[in-house]
Parts: C-alpha cells; sequence; structure tokens
C-alpha cells in the first residue's frame, strides 16, 4: 500500500504542476525534420538517369579500391561495391544486395553459398512470384523483408572467369 500511495501521490504532483505551469509537452508542436538522404536532382546528377519514383533503391556508383590476389576461404565475400583480380574464394558466402561490382580473373573453389539481400533479394521473389524463376514451393511462402535469402551452388570443377555488374 505504501508504494501504491508514493506513487500516485507522485503522479498527483506531476499533473498538478504541468496544468499550474502550463508545461504541456506531449502536445507541443515538435520541429519537423529535414529529409535525409540525397534528393532526386542529386541522383540524376550522379547517375545521369532518372531514378525511377521514390521508392526506387538508389546504387551509388562503384569505388575503385582494388583488391588483387588474395586467398579467401570460409569466409563471407560482399560483392556490392567490389573491385578485384587475380582472387580465389574456397568455401565462400557470396552476399549481394544488388549494388555494382567487377571481379576478374576469380576462382571459386569448394563449396560456394549464395546470400541476396537488399534489392538483389527482392529482385529474385518478384521474379518468383511471376514464375521468371523456378521456385522451390508451389504457393509464396511469408517472407521476411529484412531476413537474406541464401542459395547453394556446388560445382564439379573451379569455375572461373570474369564477372561484372554495373
Amino acid at each position: 500500500m505504501r508504494i501504491f500511495t508514493v506513487a500516485f501521490g507522485s503522479f498527483v504532483l506531476g499533473v498538478a504542476v504541468m496544468f499550474l505551469l502550463g508545461n504541456h509537452t506531449s502536445t507541443r508542436l515538435q520541429a519537423q525534420a529535414a529529409p535525409s538522404g540525397p534528393t532526386r536532382q542529386q541522383i540524376e546528377s550522379i547517375c545521369g538517369v532518372q531514378p525511377g519514383n521514390l521508392w526506387t533503391p538508389f546504387i551509388p556508383p562503384m569505388a575503385r579500391n582494388l583488391s588483387e590476389g588474395n586467398t579467401i576461404e570460409g569466409a563471407s565475400v560482399d560483392l556490392d561495391g567490389r573491385f578485384s583480380r587475380h582472387e580465389v574464394f574456397t568455401n565462400a558466402t557470396i552476399r549481394y544486395g544488388g549494388g555494382n561490382f567487377e571481379i576478374r580473373d576469380v576462382a571459386f573453389n569448394g563449396n560456394r553459398n549464395f546470400e541476396f539481400i537488399g534489392a538483389a533479394r527482392n529482385t529474385l521473389i518478384f521474379m518468383q512470384a511471376f514464375g521468371l524463376l523456378p521456385s522451390p514451393r508451389p504457393q509464396m511462402p511469408e517472407v521476411n523483408p529484412n531476413a537474406p535469402t541464401i542459395k547453394t551452388a556446388s560445382f564439379t570443377n573451379p569455375l572461373k572467369g570474369t564477372f561484372v555488374v554495373k
């Protein structure tokens, strides 16, 4: 009973002070935050193309930070923005979100897991929904738009070549 009395008394005191002093912070108009991110005009000036609508994902130009001659084993590799040459990926998880990448003269050995996130994942779901890709299930599954989609491919021989998305 004592805790209730203290809590109720504190509540009544707070209400009385609020009404007597006119402090109504819960109803005070808050300043509107400026929208974040690039404007349509900035996107057009960077890309040189119309970006679609306000909900079309913006893909920034690829940074030209070269990664060359590395051997990557059993790790996750982000393709978005990657520019690399002469690399070997062994038992790697390849993560792709829909951005630009350029990987030249690379080899994929062992098991390969492909993890599609963001816009790339949404594209796979869209293509499956319209029958453009085979669907593993006859009905559209319940999907969490924030969870990655992982696909695994196994090859008997190493996959070698040049792969570019621009």
